[in-house]
Parts: structure tokens; C-alpha cells; sequence
């Protein structure tokens, strides 16, 4: 608690005028009220009001700037009345953060004078009781419900510039309805990107504005318990899941992860059952569209777009898949967007990026034999310790989805074939599905899952 010494504002001052009295007429009664012990707790603040002399005593209080109400108005329309005899705490709650206050006090006599006094309390800024969801990074695990907040930062630690607002953009859906159910109080104050998250499970992307309304950056909330690690033979570290599942039960529909065309750090919805297939009698995106949810203030959707983008565009347009020519997205091919030293462009949390093929090259081992072709996936064992990886599909170069219990993973080693105008842009991926599993050049554009590794 602070306390402070307050300064009196027109103590015994009279509002009405003073007869001084000739002999034998009786002096009229001149009321006083002084304020002390100003005291600010949280956002509430605290006085003390003495009067004296007086039939009559109230008080009120402003924002600082704001018109001071007269004696007479304080006392006539609505101020708090309050004893006008002995001194009286008043305490005033729920106040704005970060604003200065002016309590005032008003007295009358019976003899219809009037004083007043006035002291100015500020409130501070709001505590931060949120929990900091720490480094730099284009995805946040969120494992319980609570206040969650972040500094805006690249991987590399300089800050996301020119954000005047935030928002959620998309979400997966949480049971029936569409009602955006996994968090609420989205806002950025005082530097900080804040959420309240409700404890389902799913996936949401908060996004950072401009003022002129355009999307800077965005971030995934990965609303899962937190994932176990397991080690494989070759010593990489893996999350016991893909990114963005929410489950790891053979077939369940938590189990399928999100899917990331190759170097960009903005996820694209997969889908929920192994036989998940979209028809190209209609546009892309008809899984995505039916499970999940957009803000509707926003007027974004899932769109296919037939050209290529630069990293910052991409960045720009969260929600749209691009296609370019040469077996790319990118207008101009950039082959550092995810790359073994963490980037940017990575779609991990913190403390995990994109795995190289090396580090994911015990999934050479996996035969047609250890395939669940029902559930779409294997359980691989590795040091004794099982994980499922569920099948989990891709999207093509059209944004089409189609899954038929095939895993498609990529890793950020780059290939490139030719050279000049006849040049072909590739990037690792593996394969795996009941012939086996291979490792394979995959189409940049291709939407596909990943599987994080410990830095």
C-alpha cells in the first residue's frame, strides 16, 4: 500500500456569503472539511474525510481533467453521503489502472454555507499476473487454463514492430457450435501480447495488427498437455507428437497435427480421420472450413492463391496457400527458411525447430509390417520408449487434402536439381506409409507435418 500527504483544496471555504454581524446578530456558521491518509492499493484508493462543523457531508470523484462538480452539486445530486459529524474511510474499488483520480469532498452547514476539499490519488499500472510464456517464438504451448502473456519477439530476438492491436484469427473447433472456445481477452498492453486461455484442447492463431489494419506477424497457441520427449537411437530428441496434435492415441482425432508448407511458419489445418480425402470437384479446403472456426471481424478465409509470395506477404496472409512454379511457393527461392540453426521462419516452440533427414533418419527402419493400415500409422520404439505417429496426409499444389493413412514429414535439408531456368527446388521429406518407409524430394508448396526436435 502507498500512502500519501494530501493536499487540502479549499478547506473552510465558504460558498455562500458571510454576514459580519453587527452587535447582537448571531455570526453564521462556516463549515470545513479537510481529506488525509490518501492511500492507493491495487486499483483502489482510500481517504479519509473529516468535517466540522457541518449538517451535511459528501463526497465524489473524477478522472483528472475532467470538470470538478461544485459543494452544492455534490451534495444535491448524487454524491455518496457519508457521516457529517466524526470522520469517515472511504474506500473506492475497481478503478482504472494507470489514471490519476481527484476525490472530493463537500460539506454544508445549517446556516447553508458550503466548502469543499479535493486530493488526487493514481492509480498504477496493472500488475502482471500472467504467466510468461517466455522466448521468442512463432508457437506457444498453453497446457492449462490461466492468463498467458509474451513479448512480441522473432526467433532471433528482435521485436515484431508496428503492432497496435491483436487478435485470434482461426481456431480448430472444441465440440458443437461455432463459438471460438479455447481463449478469450486477446490484447496487446503495455508491450505484451496477453490471453486468456479457457484449458481445451486445440489450436488458435493469434494475430498482430497495424493501424492500418494489416496482419504483421502471427503466433500458434498450441493448446495441449505438454508433450513428452523420446529419444531415438541416433540421440535426436522428438516431441512425442506432430505439431499442433493435441493427442497421441492410434487414430484418434486429436492425433493429426498441422500441416506447414516448406518454410513458412504458418500452419494450414489438416484433418481428423485417416480417410480424410477432399473432393476436386469443389474448392480446397473443405475439411478446414468445416473444423474450424474464423473471426468473423476479420473477413479472412482459406484461400488457394496460383503465384508465388515472398516470406513477408506469406506472413501477411496467414490463411493462404501459394503456389509458384518450380516446385515452389516463393516468387524468388530462398533456401535458409528453416535450416538446422533455428530461424525466423520456424514453426516450433521454443526450444524446438524443424529436424534435419539425419536426425530423422531412423525412420528409415520402419517396414510395411510395423504399418497400422486401419488407424494410418505406427507405433515406433525407440530405446524401449513408444510413440505413435499418426498418418496424417499432405496438401497438394492446389491446397487439396488427401490423407489415406500416409505420412509425409518434412525436414528442413534443401535439394535443388538443375540449374538456371531449368532449375527444380526440393526439400527432404519422408515418407512412410504400409509399402515402408523411403526418404523422398517433396514439392515446396506441398503442406505436410512435422515433427519438432530438441534444439
Amino acid at each position: 500500500m502507498r500512502k500519501f500527504v494530501c493536499l487540502l483544496v479549499g478547506v473552510a471555504v465558504a460558498f455562500a456569503g458571510v454576514s459580519c454581524s453587527d452587535e447582537g446578530e448571531s455570526v453564521r456558521v462556516e463549515p470545513e472539511v479537510g481529506i488525509v491518509d490518501g492511500s492507493v492499493e491495487s486499483n483502489a484508493i482510500s481517504c479519509t474525510i473529516v468535517p466540522a462543523k457541518a449538517t451535511a457531508c459528501a463526497y465524489t470523484y473524477v478522472e483528472k481533467g475532467a470538470p470538478l462538480p461544485s459543494a452544492e452539486r455534490i451534495l444535491a445530486e448524487g454524491g455518496n453521503r457519508i457521516a457529517a459529524d466524526a470522520a469517515t474511510t472511504v474506500r473506492i474499488g475497481a478503478l482504472k489502472w494507470n489514471t490519476t483520480y481527484v476525490v472530493i469532498a463537500a460539506v454544508a452547514s445549517g446556516d447553508g454555507l458550503y466548502a469543499a476539499a479535493s486530493v488526487e490519488l493514481t492509480v498504477g499500472e496493472e500488475p502482471d499476473l500472467s504467466t510468461d510464456l517466455g522466448a521468442g517464438a512463432n508457437c506457444y504451448i498453453v497446457s492449462q487454463a490461466g492468463d498467458y502473456s509474451f513479448v512480441p519477439q522473432h526467433v532471433n530476438g528482435l521485436p515484431v514492430e508496428n503492432i497496435s492491436s491483436v487478435a485470434w484469427i482461426w481456431s480448430t473447433k472444441v465440440g458443437a457450435g461455432n463459438q471460438q472456445k479455447l481463449v478469450s481477452d486477446v490484447a496487446y498492453r503495455n508491450g505484451k501480447v496477453r490471453f486468456t486461455a479457457t484449458g481445451e484442447r486445440g489450436n488458435v492463431v493469434l494475430a498482430a495488427f497495424s493501424a492500418s489494419g494489416s496482419i504483421v506477424w502471427s503466433w500458434h497457441i498450441w493448446c495441449t498437455e505438454e508433450p513428452q520427449t523420446r529419444t531415438h537411437t541416433n540421440g535426436s530428441v522428438f516431441q512425442d507428437r506432430w505439431l499442433g496434435a493435441v493427442d497421441t492415441a492410434p487414430g484418434a482425432r486429436g492425433s493429426f497435427g498441422l500441416l506447414y508448407q516448406w518454410g513458412r511458419k504458418d500452419p494450414f489445418f489438416g484433418g481428423v480421420d485417416a480417410q480424410d480425402c477432399e473432393d476436386y470437384a469443389e474448392p480446397p479446403f473443405t475439411v478446414a472450413v468445416n473444423n474450424t472456426i474464423m473471426n468473423p471481424d476479420y473477413g479472412l478465409e482459406w484461400k488457394f492463391v496460383d503465384e508465388g509470395a515472398d516470406p513477408l506477404r506469406a506472413a501477411a496472409e496467414p490463411t493462404h496457400f501459394f503456389h509458384a512454379p518450380k516446385h515452389d511457393w516463393l516468387a524468388e527461392h530462398n533456401e535458409t527458411l528453416w535450416a538446422r540453426a533455428k530461424t525466423d521462419y520456424d514453426p516450433c516452440p521454443a526450444g524446438y525447430r524443424v529436424p534435419t533427414t539425419a536426425e530423422l533418419s531412423d525412420l528409415e527402419s520402419v517396414s510395411a509390417a510395423d504399418f497400422d493400415a486401419v488407424t494410418g500409422g505406427f507405433n515406433f520404439t525407440q530405446n524401449g520408449v513408444q510413440a505413435w505417429w499418426q498418418g496424417c496426409g499432405n496438401r497438394d499444389i492446389g491446397g487439396y487434402l488427401t490423407i489415406f493413412g500416409q505420412i509425409f514429414a518434412w525436414t528442413s535439408t534443401v535439394q535443388s536439381m538443375g540449374s538456371g531456368d531449368s532449375a527444380f527446388y526440393f526439400s527432404e521429406r519422408f515418407i512412410v506409409d504400409d509399402w515402408g518407409a523411403v526418404i523422398a524430394p517433396g514439392n515446396r508448396s506441398f503442406a505436410q507435418s512435422i515433427r519438432c526436435v530438441a534444439e
